[in-house]
């Protein structure tokens, strides 16, 4: 039973209309309140919402004991009847559709007719209700599109679904191509059909995940290898099962050190591992610990100068946390003061001083590892507008698939003894050309899912699943 109390003017009267429920539908419970000059609109609005029905329910008037806590005078503002319908608390002439059963329905039917804007606009109605929309509404709004040739609106419907982590089937990139094609996009067309053709013949299989999920969805899909990036697993909390033979590769450190712990409960559920002790984990992620390592090995020079205090640093240079990813918590520091207001607890084990290393390329390897031995690789080269930088706060100006030197492949291995496992190595070269290491990921790096090219990072991983599986 569908029940509607519009609040009187004067305390301890209530009116109430009901409607009878749908068939299948949850009763819902909606208040309104208006001042006494409104009530006449109030009346007016709801026969309104019945008219477009047919449905007429009967006027329950009663008699309430007034609550001068709970009690509420009346607004003053007084809409007109037609501002109703602008405000989404007051919308209930879709009342019958408040569930996903009821959206599917309407879903449907501005599919069969083409009419896109109003499938489009569903999906934002049912977000208000708090309905999510899977995979197969948005296949809906997609099929409208292609019957009213709306490509343009079907290519940002697909990019929404990458964006809410759904994986659109290839049925949906065909509306969506056929949409653009009706419509005269042939740019669209071309980008479309080269996206489809990118996720292979089985987007999706799951051959690879990445975890945590971090939003790389579109960008392994692209790959081509059956590589996804959608279990939410961050290292904490209940260990994942695999559906079927799959590898677990860590997207981030903290996952990385727990796989590495957790490694053979994680066989156990399914997943194949690509792993190693978690303390050589540990040691590479931690920027204090992995200089500790070079220290040990003799190559304390091919990392940047290191800084015990705040008044014996050369200004300006780098202030970074010793655990950290994605440039987040890293300044560049140009004085004592501001160094100190920034780590006002001092240095100790959770930040890092260190030199600032100028020049506008930067370098990034991913490797694939085995036993402290080299099997794959693939470097990137990025050219950025300024000398003195932190990233991501830099316009990157360009950007190249580059060779990785043998020489430079010795200096990993050195660092390396023990691992296993996908890295990424991000260092600048000095005037001399000697390299200055920043930092070591035991964990795929962005530019594996964004910047190499999808068929070398499709080779790459391909590589370890032939050699390991």
């Amino acid at each position: 039973m569908e029940l509607f109390v519009l609040p009187s003017s004067i305390p301890g009267e209530t009116r109430s209309r009901s409607w009878p429920s749908r068939p299948n539908g949850r009763g819902r419970f909606h208040c309104f309140q208006w001042s006494s000059t409104s009530l006449p609109v109030a009346g007016a609005t709801f026969a309104l919402a019945a008219a477009r029905r047919g449905r007429f329910g009967k006027v329950v008037v009663r008699r309430v004991d007034p609550d001068p806590v709970a009690y509420c005078p009346p607004s003053a503002y007084a809409p007109e009847a037609d501002d109703y319908w602008q405000y989404p608390e007051y919308d209930f002439l879709n009342y019958e559709a408040w569930d996903m059963d009821g959206y599917l329905g309407l879903l449907r039917d501005a599919s069969a007719t083409g009419d896109w804007q109003h499938a489009a606009s569903l999906l934002e109605e049912m977000r208000s209700h708090g309905l999510q929309p899977d995979v197969h509404c948005y296949s809906l709004v997609l099929q409208a599109c292609r019957r009213g040739a709306g490509g343009t609106k079907a290519s940002e419907v697909l990019e929404d679904m990458w964006k809410k982590e759904l994986l659109p089937t290839a049925g949906c990139y065909g509306d969506a191509i056929a949409a653009s094609y009706q419509e005269g996009r042939e740019d669209l067309v071309e980008q479309l059909q080269s996206e489809l053709r990118s996720m292979g013949p089985a987007p999706e299989a799951q051959r690879f995940q990445l975890v945590p999920k971090i939003g790389w969805g579109k960008e392994v899909a692209m790959m081509g290898c059956g590589a996804h990036n959608s279990i939410p697993w961050d290292g904490k909390g209940p260990l994942p099962f695999s559906n079927g033979p799959c590898w677990l590769i860590p997207s981030q450190d903290e996952a990385a050190v727990a796989i590495a712990e957790n490694a053979a409960a994680l066989r156990e559920r399914g997943w194949k591992l690509l792993t190693c002790d978690p303390k050589i984990v540990d040691v590479l992620r931690n920027k204090g610990k992995l200089r500790s390592l070079a220290d040990d090995l003799g190559l304390l020079h091919l990392l940047p100068q290191h800084f015990e205090f705040f008044s014996e640093a050369i200004y300006p240079c780098i202030l970074k946390p010793a655990i950290g990813t994605f440039g987040k918590n890293t300044y560049i520091v140009e004085s004592k003061e501001q160094a100190m207001r920034l780590a006002p607890d001092g240095l100790e084990e959770h930040w890092i001083l260190q030199e600032l290393i100028r020049g506008e390329n930067e370098f990034s390897t991913t490797l694939l590892v085995v036993d402290g031995k080299i099997q794959d690789w693939a470097g990137m080269k990025y050219q950025y507008s300024m000398e003195a930088y932190v990233w991501p706060h830099v316009r990157l100006v360009d950007q190249e698939l580059c060779s990785v030197p043998e020489g430079h492949r010795e200096i990993f291995e050195k660092f390396l003894v023990g691992f296993s496992g996908i890295c990424n190595f991000n260092f600048k070269l000095r005037e001399d050309g000697s390299m200055c290491i920043f930092e070591v990921n035991p964990r795929v790096g962005g530019d594996l899912s964004f910047d190499i090219p999808k068929p070398r990072a499709r080779a790459l991983l391909e590589k370890m699943d032939a050699m390991l599986s």
